[in-house]
């Protein structure tokens, strides 16, 4: 029996976990999972890839960035100050200051969409840059599967030039280092390590026996 969901361990949990413990949180071995396990987790977890969520059309999420507080309170104050344009007979300084607070408001939705275009980019470049095949040990061999067929407790084996197939922890590694100027934009590989982690105030990211999909070794 798998001694707990595979969905509810988090990062931070398994990288504080020695090798064997990690092997016996994951139900899984050193000759890495059955094809029949296999085959069980991935109906309970699904498949290994990056979900492509419907997007809405461009103008509707530009128009999307006028809902947050911000932008009404803005848009707030640019109606009184046109009221005050109109009551106070016409007077200018209400109007340019009405034009002002309109112009901040459409700078701000306009980076609001640009970020935004930004982010959905670059999820479509991380899902290219996944590999499609990855080699693991099934049913204590070597095989070579479908990246989307990767399920919690397999067993990753990776060399020089591969590149990572899905998140992972480390449970052996040689003078391993990765390239992970696709995750956080820094082109220094970063040196890794099988070692349960003894330091808690690292991000997630910065856990040594972590490893992240579309990174290098």
């Amino acid at each position: 029996m798998v001694t707990s969901d595979p969905k509810s361990i988090t990062p931070r949990e398994i990288a504080l976990l020695s090798t064997d413990d990690v092997y016996k949180k994951l139900d899984s071995s050193r000759k890495g999972l059955t094809s029949a396990k296999a085959a069980e987790l991935r109906k309970r977890v699904g498949t290994n890839f990056l979900p492509q969520l419907p997007t809405p059309p461009a103008w509707k999420k530009f128009l999307l960035q006028f809902r947050d507080l911000f932008a009404i309170l803005l848009l707030l104050a640019a109606g009184i100050s046109f009221i005050a344009y109109i009551l106070g007979g016409y007077d200018l300084y209400s109007l340019k200051v009405c034009i002002a607070i309109l112009c901040v408001v459409l700078m701000n939705a306009s980076i609001g969409f640009v970020q935004g275009y930004m982010a959905e980019h670059a999820t479509k470049m991380l899902q290219k840059l996944v590999p499609h095949n990855a080699r693991v040990l099934r049913d204590g061999e070597e095989a070579i599967i479908p990246t989307t067929e990767l399920v919690p407790g397999d067993i990753i084996l990776l060399e020089e030039g591969d590149d990572v197939p899905a998140d992972a922890r480390l449970v052996r590694a040689y003078e391993l280092s990765t390239s992970e100027i696709s995750l956080t934009g820094e082109s220094t590989p970063v040196r890794k390590t099988a070692d349960p982690v003894v330091e808690t105030n690292l991000a997630e990211t910065e856990l040594p026996n972590l490893i992240f999909m579309s990174t290098t070794v």
